[in-house]
């Protein structure tokens, strides 16, 4: 089994703001992740390990979809 990982969502390249959303901590080796931020937005996922290492992603942006109401207009 994996070890355990802290996953968070921050806005698009930005590591030192707050999280938008924070998953605590998992332990799987896969996250699911029902979208509920407005389509347009920039995010970074960030991942602190149990050793504290960190690591981000670049920004991606959220893209509207066919089942949210928080769909740009």
């Amino acid at each position: 089994m994996p070890e355990p990982v802290f996953v968070s969502i921050l806005p698009g390249n930005q590591p030192s703001a707050a999280a938008l959303i924070d998953f605590g901590q998992q332990s799987g080796s896969q996250l699911t992740w029902t979208v509920n931020v407005t389509a347009g937005t920039s995010v970074t996922y960030k991942v602190v390990d149990s050793k504290g290492n960190t690591n981000y992603n670049s920004a991606v942006t959220v893209q509207p979809g066919t089942d949210s109401c928080l769909n740009a207009a």
